[in-house]
């Protein structure tokens, strides 16, 4: 029962210092409340519960011990790795086509981009 209540704990710390810091979920919720309303920032949170809840309870049926191989580890830092680098291509090869403006019609912000 301490282990269970030990990898919640962590679990959570883990997830709200992610939850901190400004990233891609934030741009996501932003630019989709602009489109979709006040309710996406909850959907979201939810999804993203729903999404570490189900990766909680894998673990601890033990998939931390197929992700604990060698083998795993090397396929899992290979694909994680090409993943980044491909992330950061893709990053570099937009940056010069991206803009967002901000235009306000009728008392409202509308974020167009």
């Amino acid at each position: 029962m301490n282990e269970l209540l030990l990898l919640a704990a962590t679990s959570f710390l883990v997830g709200f210092s992610g939850a901190l810091m400004p990233g891609p979920m934030l741009v996501a919720v932003i630019l989709q409340s602009t489109k979709k309303g006040h309710l996406t920032g909850s959907l979201v949170v939810i999804g993203h519960a729903a999404l570490e809840a189900a990766a909680i309870i894998a673990l601890y049926f033990g998939l931390s011990t197929i992700i604990g191989s060698t083998t795993a580890k090397i396929v899992l830092g290979i694909l994680g790795g090409g993943f980044l680098l491909w992330m950061g291509f893709d990053l570099f090869r937009y940056a010069k086509k991206a803009s967002l403006r901000l235009e306000v019609v009728g008392g409202q912000a509308k974020l167009l981009h």
